[in-house]
């Protein structure tokens, strides 16, 4: 599905920091009700963080066809398959601690065991009022409708690549706490899951 143009925004260039907690006014005032459509896109990339390099591109697809003779079938793909996509979550999901207090951003690591497809259509959470899903290439952060996880393979979400977004906050968490997050899936089993994610500080960076 083709992603909207409307909600492109260029992510901020790389080794630009994160706002100290001091200039929480400042930030406030830069992004206020004033800013309109501008300011949001701002908060997005603020929240996100530095966007460091360009994503690799899409692992190459190969097709083999195989010419029987005399009597000889081709061997049909679908022998191969294995299954429904099968999917959980890894362990290492976090929430940055947001800089502003209605906006933060969140990742985790879906994983597909099965031979299909599957696509994550939506999150929720009581942390906050909606949940959009963004991707980044190479410099430019967008909105989607949905992110794909591919048959044997996962879907990472991480800073400076795909992501979520939680907006309209009822709070800002603190450090330590916690916060669930339900994810929904089309072409999967389960079509939900449900997981609770720490709490990390803002410039917290995971172990490979």
């Amino acid at each position: 599905m083709t992603p909207p143009e409307s909600d492109a925004v260029t992510a901020p260039e790389s080794g630009t920091g994160v706002a100290p907690e001091a200039d929480g006014g400042r930030a406030r005032a830069e992004f206020g009700p004033r800013a309109g459509g501008d300011g949001r896109a701002r908060r997005r990339r603020r929240v996100a963080g530095a966007v460091t390099g360009a994503l690799a591109g899409g692992a190459a697809v190969a097709l083999a066809a195989v010419v029987g003779l005399g009597g000889c079938s081709a061997t049909s793909a679908s022998a191969h398959a294995k299954g429904p996509a099968e999917l959980s979550v890894s362990d290492g999901g976090y929430v940055p601690r947001p800089l502003l207090t209605d906006m933060a951003a969140a990742y985790v690591t879906v994983v597909n065991k099965g031979g299909a497809p599957a696509e994550l259509t939506s999150v929720t959470t009581p942390l906050a009022a909606h949940v959009t899903l963004h991707t980044t290439q190479g410099t430019t952060m967008r909105q989607v409708p949905s992110l794909t996880i591919p048959a044997g393979g996962r879907l990472a979400l991480g800073t400076g690549g795909d992501h979520l977004m939680l907006e309209n906050l009822t709070h800002r968490p603190a450090v330590g706490d916690t916060v669930p997050l339900t994810l929904h899936f089309t072409h999967a089993t389960p079509a939900t899951v449900t997981v609770t994610v720490p709490v990390r500080p803002t410039t917290y960076q995971p172990k490979d």
